[in-house]
């Protein structure tokens, strides 16, 4: 593997039946060619066995299981770690990566799929190929080859591997050890006597598949930036099609703005219930998520908040609030719990600001957000921004942080905070002089946030 950088994704390219990695060679050219790309990716191939025959006695032809255990060996070295993976497979090489795919979930461990951003499978057979069978099996009757029988119509071994990923990766509805929700973008050519559509197409559904003018071959050797089988292949690489459980979000913003208050206290009322409020100073929290154009999961989507006992939040929503009868009923009783809860539109963003008093007090001046506190989800930008100008600008003197921790394990119980600890500490994109803090997270799926400062 050639030096990477392991700050950016890395994108696998895995070849087909009697290939090699030269065969991504073409498109690898444009592909570094493109500043864009380039900014953005590495690039590695996966080599593996692959002919038609092979004369000599003491040798075998690895089977596509055990090509998906080696490519799996591969994803383990430390060119791997800690980064995001697109995993690219052509023909054969996509069998292969359903194979990584299911070896690692009924092994039970879907957890290590997390850096997996996306599967792209070009020209696949996934329900198998016809071309030349009969002559493949008469080749094949004579010198033995796993790898052909693969690529066969109603293969037991590929079923049973079609059945996992139908099952455990399609379907899953959450990422757990033997199931993980990864998108998966089918790309066939339209003049492929190989591979046709409906077998490339296989199992998977239509908004994640797209047709290029192209055969079996010429579908990953684009002739430039401006070929249609490059610029859709560009484009799916920057932006990935979702899955249907994975909300995609582009950008997810949280604005804190903390100010010293106007008066000792504030009547507030939630409910049938009207309470007086004594605080020093008020708070407004500002959270805005815009969902990406090929975002495809449309389950409701959930952005809560909470104060402590004795302080009030009251909160204002871009759309109207579909929040359930007993979250409302939450807000009704104590005054302190805000829920905003939507179903989400593909392209479009919702907004909630919510004002808080009582909530930042002396011993007090922190705050937590769970970034996947609605379910499973990937932000290509997470920024968050704490604004004390309204302190500084009055003549406070700030004593300590601000901070930004992070947690990477995101409890589901929201009790189990006081007992997780602050995680890692993060260094600020941005410290403007009039008080305004600006910490940023890209392309990230999970984890908590603690924001902590005083004066």
């Amino acid at each position: 593997m050639e030096a990477l950088n392991n700050s950016k994704p890395l994108v696998l390219l895995v070849h087909g039946f009697l290939s090699s990695e030269r065969a991504w060679d073409p498109l690898l050219k444009l592909l570094r060619e493109d500043d864009q790309i380039m900014r953005e990716f590495d690039f590695a191939c996966f080599n593996y066995t692959t002919e038609m025959v092979d004369l000599q006695p003491h040798h075998r032809i690895p089977r596509v299981k055990e090509c998906a255990k080696a490519l799996r060996e591969f994803m383990d070295a430390p060119g791997c770690y800690n980064r995001e993976i697109h995993l690219v497979g052509h023909s054969q090489g996509g069998l292969i990566i359903q194979g990584y795919l299911a070896l690692m979930l009924e092994a039970g461990q879907g957890e290590a799929l997390r850096p997996l951003r996306q599967v792209m499978m070009m020209a696949t057979p996934n329900l198998g190929s016809e071309f030349l069978s009969p002559l493949r099996k008469i080749v094949t009757a004579v010198f033995s080859n796993p790898q052909e029988r693969a690529l066969r119509v109603l293969d037991p071994d590929m079923a049973d591997i079609r059945s996992v990923i139908t099952e455990r990766v399609l379907g899953a509805k959450t990422g757990g050890s033997n199931a993980w929700p990864v998108p998966i973008h089918i790309f066939y050519g339209s003049q492929d006597r190989i591979v046709v559509e409906a077998s490339a197409r296989g199992q998977f559904a239509d908004a994640n598949v797209t047709p290029l003018e192209a055969d079996h071959f010429t579908i990953i050797t684009p002739k430039d930036r401006q070929d249609q089988r490059y610029t859709k292949f560009s484009d799916a690489l920057l932006d990935p099609s979702g899955h249907p459980s994975v909300y995609e979000i582009d950008l997810y913003e949280t604005r804190v703005t903390v100010q010293p208050s106007d008066k000792p206290e504030y009547e507030c009322k939630h409910g049938q219930t009207t309470k007086m409020v004594a605080t020093d100073n008020i708070g407004f929290i500002e959270r805005a998520v815009t969902f990406s154009h090929r975002n495809r999961c449309s389950d409701s989507f959930c952005i809560r908040y909470s104060t402590r006992h004795g302080g009030y939040v009251s909160s204002v929503t871009s759309h109207r609030n579909e929040a359930t009868p007993e979250e409302k009923g939450l807000y009704d009783d104590g005054g302190i719990q805000t829920v905003f809860r939507f179903m989400p539109k593909a392209g479009e963003q919702y907004r909630i600001k919510t004002d808080v008093y009582g909530g930042f007090g002396q011993g007090e001046r922190d705050v937590h957000f769970h970034m996947s506190s609605s379910g499973n989800s990937y932000s290509k930008r997470r920024p968050y921004i704490l604004d004390l100008s309204g302190y500084l600008s009055k003549g406070y003197k700030i004593t300590q942080g601000p901070r930004l921790y992070f947690h990477d394990n995101d409890p589901a119980d929201h009790d189990m905070c006081s007992v997780r600890g602050l995680g890692d500490l993060v260094k600020p994109l941005r410290v403007d002089d009039s008080g305004v803090w600006t910490w940023e997270f890209t392309r990230i799926s999970r984890g908590v946030v603690d924001i902590t400062w005083d004066f």
